[in-house]
C-alpha cells in the first residue's frame, strides 16, 4: 500500500467557487501544498429570477420527497424559504434525500435529518436508493443548479413520478485572468488540478480557451461524473476520488504517492 503523500514544494489549482474554495484549500495546505486559487466558477441566481422555486415553496405540502443534490442546492433553498417567511417546519410532510454525505450535513444546519442518503453519491444511486419507496404520481421536487444531469428527473419520471425540477441557483464562469493562467501552467509552474464538479471542468476550459494547457499537468477529480466530464474534454483525470466529497478528493490525492 501506498504511504500518503506529503505535498511539500508542489503548487495546486484550485477551482472552486471563491466562498467554497477555502475548505479544500486549507486541506491540501496541511500536506504542504502551495495552493493558487483561480475559480473557474462563480454562482449567481438562476435566470428566472426564483420565479419556479417560489412557486415550489408556496405549495411544499403537495411533494412527497424533496431531494437535494448539493450543498449549495441546500444554501440557495433555504434562502429563499426564508424570503417566503417559512422554515424547515414547511418540509414536515415531505421525505427528504440528499446526494452525498456534504449535502447531508448542509441540512442538519437546518435541522433535517435526510431520510436517504444513498450510499452511491449521485444520481443513479438516488434513482436505486429510492426503488419502491415513493408511488405513481408522487410529486417530488428537486431543487438544484439551473445546468445539470437530467438523468435523475428522467429515471424518476419513467418510474411514474411527477418530477418538478427548480432552478436554485445557476453556475457560470468565473471572471478570472485566463491568460495568465494559461502562462503558468503552460510554463510547468502548476503540478496538480484539482476539479471538484463537472462545471469546474467546462468553465476552466473555457477560461482557458481551449484544453490543451490541461492535458500536460496532474489531474483530480471529486467523482466519475467530473472524471467523466474530464475524459469527454480529453482530459485523463490521474485521480479519480471514491468518495465524492472534499475529503474523499484529498484523500485520493494524498494516497496517490505521485500526485
Amino acid at each position: 500500500m501506498k504511504q500518503p503523500v506529503s505535498l511539500n514544494g508542489k503548487t495546486v489549482l484550485v477551482t472552486r467557487a471563491r466562498a467554497q474554495a477555502s475548505k479544500l484549500t486549507q486541506k491540501l495546505e496541511a500536506l504542504g501544498a502551495k495552493c493558487l486559487e483561480v475559480p473557474a466558477i462563480r454562482l449567481q441566481d438562476p435566470s428566472d429570477g426564483y420565479r419556479a422555486a417560489d412557486a415550489a415553496i408556496a405549495h411544499l405540502a403537495d411533494y412527497a420527497w424533496v431531494i437535494f443534490t448539493s450543498a449549495n442546492g441546500v444554501e440557495h433553498f433555504f434562502a429563499r424559504m426564508e424570503a417566503a417567511g417559512k422554515d424547515s417546519r414547511a418540509l414536515a410532510g415531505a421525505k427528504i434525500a440528499a446526494i452525498g454525505s456534504a449535502t447531508a450535513n448542509a441540512l442538519k444546519a437546518y435541522g433535517i435529518h435526510a431520510d436517504l442518503v444513498p450510499r452511491e453519491f449521485r444520481a443513479e444511486g438516488v434513482v436505486a436508493a429510492l426503488q419502491g419507496k415513493f408511488s405513481p404520481g408522487d410529486r417530488i421536487l428537486l431543487p438544484r443548479a439551473q445546468e445539470a444531469r437530467e438523468i435523475l428527473p428522467e429515471s424518476l419520471r419513467k418510474e411514474g413520478a411527477a418530477v418538478d425540477v427548480v432552478p436554485v441557483y445557476e453556475t457560470v464562469m468565473a471572471e478570472e485572468n485566463g491568460e495568465a493562467l494559461r502562462s503558468k501552467l503552460e510554463a510547468g509552474e502548476i503540478d496538480l488540478v484539482t476539479f471538484t464538479s463537472s462545471s469546474t471542468v467546462t468553465n476552466l476550459i473555457k477560461l482557458l480557451g481551449e484544453g490543451a494547457p490541461l492535458k500536460h499537468v496532474k489531474t483530480a477529480a471529486i467523482g466519475p461524473i467530473t472524471a467523466e466530464t474530464c475524459r469527454n474534454e480529453g482530459i485523463e483525470p490521474d485521480i479519480v476520488a471514491e468518495e465524492y466529497t472534499i475529503d474523499g478528493l484529498v484523500e485520493a490525492i494524498k494516497q496517490t504517492g505521485d500526485a
